[in-house]
């Protein structure tokens, strides 16, 4: 075994129109540590058939034990918590006077002008789960999109915008963006930057609109940051000197000297993750099967509680929730995860339980060749629906949670 301790994940992942999906618990089996020496099971290309399951390990009543085992009744989380995948991992526009970063490893992350300038960015944090298996901090993570924005700002005239802004961002593809609501949270974008530099610059927005919002909004993909280590940078953006005028007197100018370290907040401007999508998944039981012999009425996980979006196919229950793009069919849509507690590698349960209250023994500890991760889906998944469940699993060492590790499948049918 790799590690001491492990987390346990399932995920579900709406990437267009969604419909319904649950989940049925199965056999007390559990997750299990065995002697066996049979190499890992293959999975077979579609990912939905696991023929090595079948034979790979051979279960034996001496040297094989249930590690921990999840029923979830009645109703009872066991431990296990909701996380919305969509949801920014924190709020990362903050003011800093970037005191020990010694300027990082480009120079740039020093204030602006003054002592303090707006960042959006993170110092490193070996106490922080999602921090501590960082490459590179300082700098910024995957997959953000954090937003330095004001209230609706009524103005008379032409509005002008000016600042000071420095920025470090893999080139193409992560960007700082300065926008305007041009009505109904519509953005408009002022402009871009990608790559690395330092500019001041000036924008009026000329609009017949009565009031709208202003935002800096940084935004990065899947891979290459601070965080996997891909691309090291002083990232993201840093802010400075935002001065807001119009033709009727308005006039707000922010250089953060009256704010305090960490503060999110300064005079007009507020430092915001994007909102998730939100939580669908929760308990339920009694749930019937199209197949009566497939019926299970105990307690199951399923992810469309609070859908506002009834089931053709099940009536009386719910799909997952459409997404929230045009049509129903676009991006915000559902990515939902739900996750066990830690488990301990050098512990079982002899109860065949959540209790972990009994300890392998350590002559076993160096004999065991790794472990069963069972569990039972209930699934309707039409491929074109794009609705998709995973699984995931990852490693606690040093009390710092791994990245999540899985067969690269997505599941459906």
């Amino acid at each position: 075994m790799r590690a001491l301790s492990a987390i346990l994940a399932i995920a579900i992942l709406v990437t267009c129109v969604s419909s319904a999906a649950e989940a049925r618990d199965g056999a007390k089996t559990g997750l299990r540590a065995t002697r066996d020496g049979s190499a890992y099971p293959e999975y077979g290309e579609d990912g939905l058939v696991d023929p090595g399951l079948r034979g790979s390990y051979e279960e034996a009543a001496v040297d094989t034990y249930c590690l921990v085992w999840y029923d979830f009744e009645q109703y009872d989380w066991q431990g296990w918590k909701r996380f919305d995948e969509t949801a920014q991992p924190g709020n990362f526009f903050r003011v800093d006077d970037f005191a020990g970063l010694s300027g990082g490893s480009f120079g740039r992350l020093v204030p602006i002008e003054g002592t303090k300038s707006m960042w959006c960015g993170t110092r490193p944090d070996a106490n922080d789960d999602y921090l501590c298996s960082w490459e590179d901090a300082p700098g910024y993570g995957n997959s953000w999109s954090q937003w330095l924005t004001t209230g609706a700002i009524a103005f008379t005239g032409a509005v002008t915008i000016s600042y000071h802004i420095v920025w470090d961002s893999e080139t193409g593809y992560d960007f700082t963006k300065v926008e305007y609501d041009a009505g109904n949270e519509n953005w408009e974008e002022l402009a871009s930057y990608d790559g690395a530099g330092n500019a001041v610059a000036s924008h009026v927005i000329a609009t017949a609109q009565a009031s709208t919002k202003l935002r800096f909004r940084f935004s990065s993909d899947g891979a290459w940051s601070d965080q996997d280590g891909l691309w090291n940078s002083d990232g993201g953006c840093i802010i400075d000197s935002i001065a807001v005028v119009d033709m009727g007197g308005f006039n707000s100018f922010e250089n953060f000297e009256g704010s305090a370290v960490g503060d999110h907040d300064a005079g007009i401007w507020t430092g915001e993750p994007e909102p998730g999508f939100g939580m669908y998944s929760g308990l339920k039981n009694n749930l019937i099967d199209k197949d009566p012999c497939g019926e299970n009425f105990g307690t199951q996980i399923v992810f469309f509680i609070g859908s506002p979006n009834p089931s053709s196919s099940y009536p009386g229950l719910y799909d997952t929730p459409f997404c929230i793009g045009p049509g129903g069919i676009e991006a915000p849509c559902q990515y939902e995860l739900v996750q066990s507690p830690i488990i301990d590698m050098t512990k079982y349960s002899p109860g065949r339980n959540e209790l972990q209250s009994a300890s392998i023994p350590t002559g076993d500890l160096p004999l065991l060749g790794g472990c069963r991760f069972r569990f039972t889906v209930y699934r309707d998944l039409p491929l074109p629906n794009l609705v998709f469940y995973q699984w995931h699993v990852r490693s606690i060492t040093g009390g710092c949670p791994g990245q999540w590790e899985d067969r690269a499948f997505v599941y459906y049918g």
